[in-house]
């Protein structure tokens, strides 16, 4: 039986440990959900380091009990965005910051007969543009089911990483003309966030030593060019 070169078990040692780095670093650990268990708002599955506020609605936006979902009402949003939507804010503690990897939720129609749509917009810049969208959804009848799932994948824009301070999503719904009556509603389910927490790093022994030479160089010229 033939033996494995040592300098071979060190090469699988290291594509091992890289793929596990590799996992950590894209960032698929939960930081919070929403799951409205019983009409609840409040957030679930906080990690330390990270608190989010209770789920919000504005506008005729509703939760329900019944079905432990989240409803935006036909008979009152048809404009795209418009100002119905809902929201929930995350916010680093003092001296931690968050890298965000995606956030999804579920979502369906209720009755038949329209077309509705979803964004999900971020605080970053004011709430001008979406981070993800599904548009003209043909609503099915799926009663008070859920049954597709829109993800905003933000593991590669740097402006959800090395978050330290409070960060709101809002999620925008809206129909076509034909959604126009109280019976015709969006649900949403299972709101998520995946991400890290983690301490925000301090400099490095060595780059406080760089910094320190540099400040001594910096004043040994000014000192030079003044003779």
């Amino acid at each position: 039986m033939k033996t494995i070169p040592q300098k071979l078990k060190l090469q699988i040692a290291a594509a091992a440990a890289f793929t596990l780095l590799a996992g950590a670093a894209n960032g698929q650990a939960e930081v919070v959900r929403y799951t409205f268990s019983g009409a609840s708002t409040a957030p679930l599955g906080l990690p330390a380091g990270l608190s989010a506020s209770n789920f919000a609605n504005s506008g005729s936006t509703g939760f329900s009990a019944k079905a432990n979902n989240a409803t935006i009402n036909g008979a009152t949003n048809d404009e795209a965005p418009g100002d119905e939507y809902f929201e929930f804010s995350l916010s680093p503690d003092a001296g931690n910051e968050l890298d965000i990897s995606d956030v999804f939720f579920d979502y369906g129609g209720e009755d038949t007969g329209y077309a509705y749509s979803l964004a999900i917009r971020s605080s970053l810049d004011s709430f001008s543009s979406n981070v993800a969208e599904v548009l003209d959804v043909e609503s099915a009848g799926t009663g008070a089911g859920v049954v597709e799932r829109l993800v905003a994948d933000l593991s590669s824009d740097a402006n959800f990483q090395n978050v330290s301070s409070s960060i709101t999503f809002r999620i925008y719904g809206w129909g076509d003309d034909r959604f126009n009556q109280s019976t015709e509603r969006i649900r949403i389910d299972n709101v998520k966030v995946r991400g890290t927490v983690s301490p925000i790093p301090e400099p490095s022994q060595d780059t406080l030593v760089g910094a320190v030479l540099l400040v001594v160089l910096g004043s040994r010229i000014v000192r030079r060019n003044r003779r």
